[in-house]
């Protein structure tokens, strides 16, 4: 199979070298927008290697000292692995930033098995992440701000790919002018920013096992995080309320969220909503790479008319946090 960047078993036994490792197989998982591979090791244990398409050396290592600091506070990360020469700075294999995680073993939660104690648990959890962050201090700019968010969508509509597309951006162009006029922008903690279900590994007895994925974390809104969460865990058909209600619960319990940030709901779940739909455009309909697993971006067009259903009057209301 093809990959974004190829890596043969002779690079990675160079690469796992530097880091204490001893490689004997090289798999290819065709997973998001990175090159991933599953390492098997000598005497029968695993590790998973990265090869970071978008981040850059300093945007990698940043993103490590964060995971080694959640890990040190109890929360279910992976951190990664440490090389043996001391040195912090990432492993690069063609100018790009490898990182290795011990391999966790666990499984994604279908759609369809989502329950309300899943979501309890990863409220709970998600609370917990960001009290845990707001004393870490991280550099990398949030990428998804209104202003480059219009970036993106003029990019987009220089690209001009299809008529489908061309019309989305144009209805997504009013939304994003009323999210670019009432954007404040706060930066109280770090924000996981992608808390999909495929970022969320699960034990055999339904109990959480870790969080995974953070190479969109960047200082943010908590709120934000929270309301990309609901849309990405409590969208089946339609937005289902039990779930929602259950997420927010399990956050409440941790890190209850303060008038502000109940009013600013609405906004946050909206503009979480255009920006996976500008973002999966650029990444999955305008990509040649036959590897990434494909996500539809009309998925969150759906989310985004559910949202506009309910409203901006009642969306606090629906989430049964009155």
């Amino acid at each position: 199979m093809a990959l974004l960047t190829p890596l043969s078993l002779a690079q990675a036994q160079q690469i796992g070298k530097q880091l204490g490792l001893e490689l004997i197989g090289l798999e290819p998982i065709a997973r998001g927008v990175n090159s991933n591979f599953k390492l098997s090791l000598a005497g029968g244990a695993a590790a998973f290697m990265r090869v970071c398409e978008e981040a850059s050396v300093r945007d990698a290592q940043e993103q490590s000292r964060l995971l080694h600091h959640l890990a040190r506070r109890g929360l279910p990360i992976v951190a990664p692995l440490s090389r043996l020469d001391g040195d912090e700075a990432p492993i690069e294999h063609e100018g790009k930033p490898v990182v290795v995680f011990p391999f966790c073993e666990g499984r994604v939660c279908r759609q369809a098995a989502v329950r309300e104690h899943h979501l309890t648990q990863l409220g709970r959890v998600l609370g917990s992440m960001h009290l845990a962050g707001q004393d870490f201090v991280m550099a990398a700019p949030d990428r998804f701000t209104p202003v480059l968010l219009r970036q993106r969508l003029e990019a987009l509509r220089r690209a001009a790919p299809s008529t489908e597309i061309c019309e989305t951006v144009e209805r997504l162009e009013p939304l994003l002018h009323e999210s670019e006029s009432s954007w404040v922008q706060r930066t109280d903690t770090v924000v996981h920013g992608d808390l999909f279900r495929d970022n969320v590994l699960w034990r055999a007895d339904a109990s959480l096992g870790a969080v995974i994925d953070f190479d969109c974390a960047a200082p943010g809104a908590p709120v934000y995080d929270v309301m990309v969460c609901m849309l990405a865990w409590c969208f089946g058909d339609h937005l289902e309320r039990p779930l929602a209600g259950a997420l927010l619960r399990g956050y409440q319990a941790v890190r209850p969220l303060d008038a502000e940030e109940l009013h600013d709901c609405f906004d946050q779940a909206r503009l979480a909503c255009l920006r996976f739909l500008l973002t999966r455009i650029e990444s999955y309909e305008l990509s040649r790479a036959e590897e990434i697993v494909f996500k539809d971006f009309r998925r969150f067009g759906a989310r985004l008319r559910a949202l506009e259903a309910i409203g901006a009057s009642q969306f606090v209301d629906w989430l049964n946090l009155s």
